[in-house]
């Protein structure tokens, strides 16, 4: 029973066979079965079985069986598994066709190659419009050896099957001697992505004992002894192919004695196997096992020059049961075999093998990957010529990692006197290792180009990615001096000296200089230059309106209209894909929000999701949906903004990637507002040390109003000081004067420092808030300036000064686009009249702030305007609810249970149970039986 069509009787394995069966034919979610054991165990006997049962039931069959000479072969794999159905996916959208199309050389590549995330998306598309048909079974045999471009867009597409009828089945090698699982690059990826459905692994094991007798007995006839068979059972230690080979090996045997001389491994066993073959027969095994897809025209061709009669040559081989034939195409019997036959070729003669097949192929990756095969390893011009194809070629279709190894061995085959090739060629491999994700790579061959003193018109290219790979590999430092020593050197040229400013207007240039001299400084230079780079102008442009932002100038909108319009030059220029969440358009999203352009900010995030959702750009979605979550927050829609932080989350967490500090900020803030401050303090708690240097700055701050908001309204005004001041040194020290980038921290620190008694440094605050929003038009901030104004005086006993001062700033937030401010100013204005013992106008402005405060959802302010009212005497007729009250004996009389309630109401269980209770007590009700039938009830 060889695991490829090895001749021989088949063993049964009835509880293999019957997961095998259950799995290919069940229904519902989507699933993965892995069958994992050593080589010739019998994995792809199971596999084909169930291949099998499932192309006898309704549904789709996508199967590949991956071959070791393929692995490096650009999507060679997904061709194998999209191919048979491809003309059935007529549902594509345009470019989903035209990505997996150009993937599967269905179609020529355009001007901007589709990256594999778009190819993953395409293949998504593809699974859930087939699954849409019925069940799909995905069906690879031996994943080690998939090539890794097909492994990456698989494994996007697994990731985000979830409802679909969709199973994948796949076999893997382990180990012959330990056990060890195969965890090559490719297998590694798959596998992970199959262990976000429902997974199972099935262990292969070894064969009885009384199994392995019966194959052997089988290929032996009754030729062999009892002694003979025991001895061939043992040393097959339970593998069926390898019982197989021993028997053959015994029966080629003239005369089998009892005393046979067994091979210590299956590697020596396959050789002797080898050489009994006929010559021609064994050089038809070699072509096969080094082609890629061979079909039985092309080693015909590859064996013209080989052997006097190819076609001979090859029915020997069939014949001699070490070739297959299987869809038209030939490959081993057994992947050892075609292993086993390369490697006993002596190397001259597998470098000759290598320059046929590269002399008959066409399509220049596998062409390029056999001139490569063909060298000794020394440098050589023409085959690094050929490699550049091979690169291009790979790059065009979207294969990253195949373009990347390809890069790389066109960087050793180049000799050094080729220095202009040579440092181009390592720019190429520094990119693609990039696009790979593999950043010490790309850091690495960035640093040779560097070392060698690239051209001038290198520098845009190499210093934006140099510097952004190091600064991930070795520190913000590292990229400062990297930045430093190109400023400072003494004929730096204005070109280079404009890309270098503009890097260093992100990570800084290591002497501490301002941001927006950096960037402007790299803006009048390129201004000089003419529009030799405009992607890195964008990125200049995008920093200098950010620096305005935050010394409190505003929104720079004829800086950021400057760098949307550099950005699509570049894209003209030299296409090259973006992230959403990185496109200027997308930033611009993020500052409307910050000066209370909510209605736009919405909107232009709104269009951002979307486009990351087409995309397929999982990246950017926690950072846009982080965003959304706050403008949400600020405009009181609590109950979206907690579902965009929601999604935030999920799907930071299902990428593997880092959430964004916006996102744990806004579902932080989210749960204080509404009465959930454990959860902000376990949210937050644990982001506060996570990384260093500026951007560490910048999430502590965000960090800690969440934590000193959520100790105000526990009524800790200590507490909430010692958090307030970090984040508002934070700001100061980042020389963060914008209120919407301290996260509007100024009304909550006002209210602080006059609980605290620091009414000078409140008055201050208050002060610098009415400048800026009269100067930017901003009623929010003028409110919170009136309102910060009118606590100091009241503090001071400056009654009437201080209604004076609440009354403007209730009028002032009357205009503002931030609904939670307007009753914070009226629930001040209620307590000062309070104060002064005018009771109804305190009782007005304390009912109106309860009510707007209901409305929202901010409990936590509800319960402190409740004890406000509380103070002055109920008014409310007796048994009358308030507005929280009402709303949760509304839910209550519907049916909803107390988890409902209070996911509702952004309130814990244990809050709706109060509320309960209050309202059977204040209407006289027993329990939730009369609370429904109560006349007032939803009223």
């Amino acid at each position: 029973m060889g695991e490829r069509g090895g001749v021989g009787p088949l063993i049964a394995r009835p509880v293999e066979d019957a997961a095998v069966a259950a799995f290919v034919g069940g229904l519902g979610n989507a699933g993965a079965l892995v069958l994992e054991g050593e080589p010739g165990i019998g994995k792809s006997t199971l596999w084909g079985a169930g291949v099998a049962v499932a192309l006898s039931r309704p549904g789709t069959v996508l199967s590949a069986r991956a071959a070791q000479v393929e692995a490096s072969m650009s999507f060679a794999g997904l061709g194998d598994l999209f191919e048979p159905v491809a003309d059935r996916l007529v549902g594509l959208g345009p470019l989903q066709q035209a990505a997996l199309d150009v993937a599967l050389l269905r179609r020529t590549p355009g001007s901007v190659p589709p990256s594999e995330r778009e190819i993953g998306v395409a293949v998504l598309a593809a699974l859930r419009l087939l699954a849409a048909e019925g069940p799909v079974v995905v069906a690879i045999d031996d994943v080690q050896w998939l090539d890794r471009a097909s492994a990456e867009v698989l494994s996007y597409a697994l990731r985000r099957v979830r409802g679909e009828q969709v199973r994948v089945l796949l076999t893997r090698w382990t180990d012959v001697d330990d056990g060890a699982t195969d965890m090559s690059p490719s297998a590694a990826v798959v596998l992970d992505a199959a262990a976000t459905l429902t997974l199972q692994v099935v262990r292969v094991g070894p064969l009885p004992d009384a199994d392995v007798t019966a194959l052997v007995r089988g290929r032996l006839g009754a030729a062999a002894s009892p002694a003979v068979e025991r001895r061939l059972v043992g040393a097959a230690r339970g593998n069926p192919y390898w019982a197989q080979e021993l028997a053959a090996a015994t029966a080629a045997t003239p005369n089998s004695a009892t005393e046979i001389a067994v091979p210590p491994t299956l590697g020596i066993l396959l050789t002797a196997r080898l050489a009994r073959l006929p010559a021609d027969a064994r050089t038809a095994l070699v072509v096969v096992a080094a082609m890629s897809r061979p079909s039985w025209a092309a080693v015909r061709r590859a064996l013209s020059d080989l052997v006097s009669d190819p076609d001979a040559a090859l029915d020997d081989a069939v014949a001699a049961g070490v070739i297959t034939e299987t869809s038209g195409r030939l490959r081993p019997t057994h992947p050892l075999l075609g292993s086993a036959a390369l490697r006993a070729l002596a190397p001259s003669r597998r470098r000759v093998l290598h320059g046929r097949l590269a002399e008959m192929t066409a399509e220049p990756e596998q062409r390029a990957r056999h001139l490569a095969l063909a060298t000794t390893g020394e440098p050589d011009v023409a085959v690094a010529a050929s490699l550049d194809l091979g690169v291009c070629s790979a790059r065009s279709r979207g294969a990253s990692h195949a373009a990347a190894e390809l890069a790389d061995l066109a960087v050793r085959l180049t000799p050094s006197s080729c220095a202009v090739d040579l440092a181009r060629r390592r720019l190429d491999a520094a990119e693609l290792y990039f696009a790979a994700g593999d950043l010490s790579q790309a850091c690495a061959f960035g640093d040779d180009v560097l070392a060698d003193g690239p051209a001038a018109d290198v520098w845009p290219r190499l210093l934006p990615l140099l510097v952004e790979v190091t600064y991930w590999v070795r520190g913000q430092a590292a990229a400062q001096a990297l930045l430093h020593s190109v400023l400072a050197a003494p004929d730096a040229d204005p070109r280079r000296r404009a890309v270098a400013l503009a890097c260093a207007a992100d990570v800084g240039d290591g002497t501490g200089r301002a941001r927006a001299l950096l960037a402007q400084e790299s803006i009048d230079l390129f201004d000089t230059l003419g529009d030799t780079d405009p992607g890195v102008l964008s990125t200049a442009l995008v920093y200098l309106a950010e620096d305005h932002l935050d010394h409190g100038h505003g929104v720079s909108l004829d800086l950021l209209a400057r760098a949307e319009a550099a950005e699509e030059r570049q894209q003209i220029a030299q296409p090259r894909w973006i992230p959403v969440l990185n496109r200027v358009r997308s930033i611009r999203a993020y500052q409307l929000k910050i000066v209370d352009d909510l209605d736009g900010a919405r909107t232009e995030l709104l269009r951002a999701l979307s486009t990351a959702r087409n995309e397929g750009d999982d990246s950017s979605l926690p950072a846009v949906l982080g965003h959304l979550a706050l403008t949400e927050c600020w405009a009181g829609n609590f109950r979206d903004g907690l579902a965009a932080a929601q999604e935030g989350l999920a799907h930071a967490a299902q990428t593997g990637g880092v959430a964004p500090a916006v996102l744990y900020a806004a579902r932080g803030l989210l749960a204080v507002l509404t009465g959930d401050p454990d959860t902000a303090r376990t949210l937050v708690g644990g982001q506060l040390h996570s990384t260093s240097g500026a951007i560490a700055s910048k999430r502590t701050l965000v960090y800690q109003h969440v934590l000193g908001l959520a100790a105000l309204l526990d009524g800790q005004p200590a507490a909430a000081l010692e958090h307030l001041e970090e984040a508002w040194s934070i700001a100061a020290a980042l020389g963060i004067e914008e209120p919407g980038r301290r996260q509007r921290l100024e009304g909550d620190l006002g209210e602080v420092l006059v609980a605290c008694g620091q009414l000078d440094r409140a008055a201050a605050l208050a002060a610098s808030q009415c400048e800026m929003g009269e100067r930017s038009r901003r009623p929010t901030l003028t409110g919170v300036g009136w309102r910060i104004h009118g606590l100091v005086l009241a503090a001071r006993g400056e009654l009437d000064a201080a209604v004076a001062a609440l009354n403007a700033a209730v009028a002032a937030h009357q205009l503002s686009p931030l609904p939670l401010e307007l009753p914070r100013s009226q629930l001040a204005l209620g307590q000062i009249h309070r104060r002064r013992r005018a009771v109804a106008l305190a009782r007005t402005n304390l009912d109106a702030a309860a009510h707007k405060f209901a409305a929202i959802g901010a409990t936590p302010w509800v319960a402190i305007t409740q004890a406000q009212l509380t103070r002055i005497g109920a008014t409310r007729p007796a048994g009358q609810l308030t507005p929280t009250e009402t709303r949760v004996a509304a839910l209550a009389g519907r049916g909803h249970n107390n988890r409902e309630i209070g996911a509702q109401l952004y309130v814990s269980v244990r809050t709706v149970e109060g509320h309960l209770a209050a309202i059977y007590r204040k209407l006289s009700l027993r329990g939730r039986a009369d609370l429904a039938r109560h006349p007032t009830i939803g009223e």
